[in-house]
C-alpha cells in the first residue's frame, strides 16, 4: 500500500519488517491453499493446456519474452491457436500446474521488486542491485541500462510484468504511472478503463 501511495520511505521501512530474503526462493510467502480432497475447494484458475475453456496469454506478452528468461515457463504453446470475439492466442497460461496448486497473496520476488522500485530516486545502486537479483536468477544478464529515474522505472515495470505475470498487478502498475495508454488495444472499439465502477454494496 505504501508503494502504491508513492511513499517509498515507508515501503522500505515495512520491507525491513517483512519476510524479504534476497537469497531465498522467490516463491516463499503466504498463500491460499487448494486441494482435490473431498469437501475442499480446488484452484479456480487452473486450466489444463489446450482445452477450449482456456486462459490465453496475450500475444504481446509472449512476443516480449526473452527465450533465456525462466519466466517464459509461465506460458505454453497450444497445439492449435484459439479464437473468440476476433481475438486469437496461441499460448496458454500455465502458472498453476494442478487443481491443488496454491495461489500466493504476496511472494518474496514481489518484495525484492518493491525494494528496487522504492529505492528509485534516492539510491540508484540499491535499485539496480535488487533488479539484478530478479534478472540474473531468472536467467538474464545483469541490467546494463541507465540509472536515471525514468530508465529505472521502465526496467522495474518490465521486471514486474514478467515476474508477477497473471498475479493481478499489470493494470495497477500501469495506472499508477499514468501509462495505461501503453497497454495494447486489440480491436478498433476496445479501450483500457482508467477506473472500474464501485459495487453498490460498497457505496455509502
Amino acid at each position: 500500500i505504501a508503494l502504491y501511495q508513492g511513499n517509498n520511505a515507508n515501503a522500505l521501512k515495512f520491507l525491513d519488517d517483512s519476510f524479504i530474503e534476497e537469497s531465498a526462493d522467490f516463491n516463499i510467502g503466504p498463500f491460499r491453499p487448494y486441494s482435490t480432497a473431498g469437501g475442499e475447494e480446488t484452484n479456480p484458475v487452473f486450466r489444463s493446456p489446450n482445452q477450449s475453456e482456456a486462459l490465453v496469454a496475450h500475444p504481446d506478452f509472449v512476443a516480449s519474452l526473452d527465450p533465456a528468461d525462466a519466466r517464459a515457463a509461465k506460458v505454453q504453446a497450444r497445439n492449435e491457436p484459439i479464437s473468440l470475439d476476433d481475438l486469437t492466442g496461441d499460448h496458454d497460461v500455465v502458472l498453476w500446474s494442478s487443481l491443488s496448486s496454491s495461489i500466493p497473496y504476496i511472494r518474496n520476488e514481489e518484495l525484492i521488486l518493491i525494494r528496487a522500485e522504492a529505492n528509485i530516486g534516492t539510491d540508484a545502486n540499491a535499485a539496480i542491485a535488487a533488479i539484478d537479483i530478479i534478472r540474473t536468477r531468472n536467467g538474464l544478464e545483469a541490467y546494463s541500462g541507465g540509472n536515471s529515474e525514468a530508465e529505472l522505472v521502465d526496467e522495474v515495470l518490465t521486471q514486474r510484468r514478467f515476474s508477477l505475470y497473471a498475479e493481478g498487478h499489470r493494470w495497477v502498475d500501469m495506472r499508477r504511472y499514468n501509462r495505461l495508454g501503453e497497454l495494447p488495444i486489440d480491436r478498433v472499439d476496445d479501450d483500457v478503463w482508467e477506473e472500474f465502477p464501485r459495487p453498490v454494496s460498497e457505496q455509502e
